[in-house]
């Protein structure tokens, strides 16, 4: 990874990310079908957490995925990882998230696929050392071969994703979290919907 960046003011940076990427895999059988190399390059602007209203970063760029066999459909497009927080008042945050990326896949013929997922939050902080979460986020994995699993159809599986956290802050901005999420997969492949509750505790230094 290569990165540059400049620093126009207190609390802000804008920058440009190179990215090489090479991946082999172990075993033959993976080998053979996902073994590729990737390129990319980033652009985009991060807002630091001193004192600012706003916080996160809006980074944006194009990438080229590569697989090695050459039997497997190449990606060629845009990507990105964006996320901004707004402190309304003081005790109201609102935000937002924007994903979209390659991911190596495990389904039949598929190399990879192809993740596109928004998301809205928001916290209140009823208390001084309190904070409530709740995030949204409705996400696609797009397949991009018809493989035999799916009956001769490309795989698509469209996700909803409901979270909600509970904060106590521990000192200054460290807080312990007790986390529930509702996660949902509807798939256009037969025998693949899917339904999980995960339970959790998290520990974050933003609170």
């Amino acid at each position: 990874t290569l990165s540059m960046y400049y620093i126009p003011a207190v609390g802000r940076r804008v920058f440009l990310d190179f990215e090489y990427g090479r991946y082999d895999f172990e075993f033959a059988s993976q080998a053979a079908l996902r073994d590729a190399e990737s390129v990319s390059a980033f652009g985009g602007l991060e807002f630091s957490q001193l004192g600012r209203r706003v916080r996160g970063q809006i980074r944006v760029g194009y990438k080229q995925f590569d697989v090695l066999n050459p039997n497997s459909p190449d990606f060629e497009g845009f990507v990105g990882d964006t996320h901004l927080s707004l402190r309304v008042v003081t005790f109201f945050t609102v935000r937002g998230s924007y994903l979209r990326d390659v991911n190596f896949s495990l389904w039949y013929g598929d190399a990879y696929y192809i993740e596109t997922r928004p998301g809205v939050g928001a916290s209140i902080y009823p208390l001084p050392f309190l904070r409530l979460d709740y995030d949204y986020s409705k996400g696609r994995n797009r397949y991009p071969v018809a493989s035999g699993g799916g009956a001769g159809v490309a795989r698509l599986d469209i996700y909803d994703i409901h979270s909600g956290g509970l904060y106590f802050r521990i000192i200054e901005n460290t807080a312990l979290g007790c986390i529930v999420s509702w996660w949902a997969r509807d798939s256009n492949i037969a025998g693949q919907n899917d339904r999980r509750l995960f339970y959790g505790l998290n520990l974050t230094y933003d609170f």
